[in-house]
């Protein structure tokens, strides 16, 4: 059964938030700790994760958990995660970030491709074991931008008892017509970003960097995952595994959709506010494939402001008000949302208003070039006569 949507257009982005910076964000950097802990899977593996822990926290206290679990080798990114993660502490979670099987620091064979069981199987484990730690409130949410996004909507397909929402950002449910190999059907240079990213993961793990036959034959002794997805050019059951396109109803953990106008996965966002029962919202701006708080291009705006709000309102309970908000809030970027019922009039000039005008000239067609965007073109933003 598809769900009417109430949609909110934010002319004035900052108007519609009404956030107020804390008076601390200026030095949060220098109020983290970062505690290294390797997770065991069922079949012995052990995955590399950093918990973030805000400096100074009572350690016999209990905290809602949230996750990121991504194959980009958490020990690189530090500096990046360090400036994400910090708003969320200052806020009452922990951040967990975990590597990936065969990624990074974490021990086994490198995950085959994208979103495959064994990634998602490991996922569902390191969900129940965020959730007994003693420094758990047994309350786990999961957040990420693309790749990170991606499973953060596939785990809800799984429905972890202990995960109780996510915050889906730059992502899709639909992985033929959408994800990065084959949008609309064709092939598309992101398959050059899946060779770098098998290259990125043979590297062994900071900062010992072991090199032995066991990492050897873990890393190296792989296709190159771009033949995966050369061999799977028709959508059908491979790409279905991880698809909640035609499964919605397998979603019923509560998620928050953010999507850009410039990215590839935009149409998502009105199709899970459509077809998912469990509690959705979702918000688009004029975005690239970046977290809003850092995008191009501009406004930016502070999404972790209403991504703690949708925790808070499902890890700890409250009542956020966020609920009884608009489904859906769209940055309009022209004065008003189009709308056939308004009729189109035009100034005559001489104080009268008519419904067209004549003797105007024909308009002449002028070529044009701009730069491109992660994956696609800029379309009007920044071109230049060709």
């Amino acid at each position: 059964m598809k769900k009417p949507i109430l949609i909110a257009g934010l002319l004035l982005v900052g108007g519609y938030f009404s956030y107020t910076p804390d008076a601390s964000s200026a030095n949060h950097h220098n109020k983290i700790e970062i505690t290294e802990v390797s997770i065991t899977m069922s079949d012995g593996i052990r995955l590399a994760a950093d918990i973030y822990w805000p400096a100074g926290a009572d350690k016999k206290d209990r905290f809602p958990i949230l996750l990121e679990y991504l194959p980009y080798r958490k020990d690189d990114n530090r500096a990046r995660n360090y400036s994400l993660y910090s708003y969320f502490l200052e806020h009452g979670y922990l951040v967990v970030r975990v590597d990936m099987r065969g990624t990074g620091n974490s021990e086994g064979v490198t995950i085959p491709y994208e979103y495959s069981d064994i990634e998602l199987d490991d996922g569902e484990e390191v969900i129940d074991w965020l959730s007994q730690q003693e420094w758990s409130t047994g309350s786990v949410g999961m957040f990420g931008i693309s790749w990170g996004g991606f499973n953060s909507i596939q785990m809800a397909m799984r429905n972890p008892p202990a995960l109780k929402a996510f915050v889906a950002v730059m992502a899709t449910e639909y992985l033929y017509q959408e994800d990065v190999h084959y949008m609309d059907g064709i092939m598309v240079a992101g398959d050059s970003w899946m060779m770098s990213n098998d290259l990125y993961n043979s590297l062994p793990g900071a900062p010992d960097f072991k090199m032995d036959d066991e990492w050897l034959k873990n890393r190296f002794n792989l296709e190159p995952s771009v033949y995966t997805y050369m061999r799977q050019q028709r959508d059908g059951a491979f790409w279905d595994r991880a698809s909640a396109r035609g499964q919605y109803e397998k979603i019923r953990v509560p998620g928050y959709h953010i999507g850009g106008w410039y990215d590839g996965y935009r149409n998502s966002l009105p199709r899970m506010l459509e077809n998912v029962q469990a509690p959705v919202k979702a918000l688009i701006g004029p975005w690239d494939h970046y977290f809003p708080h850092n995008a191009w291009p501009e406004p930016q705006i502070e999404w972790r402001h209403e991504a703690v709000r949708w925790f808070d309102q499902w890890l700890k309970g409250e009542d956020t008000g966020i609920l009884q908000e608009p489904d859906f809030a769209v940055y309009v970027r022209n004065y008003h949302p189009p709308d056939p019922a308004l009729d189109q009039v035009k100034a005559t000039g001489d104080g009268r208003m008519a419904g067209r005008l004549k003797g105007i000239k024909k308009s002449q067609l002028v070529c044009t070039s701009g730069p491109q965007l992660v994956y696609l073109s800029r379309g009007k933003e920044m071109q230049r006569t060709a």
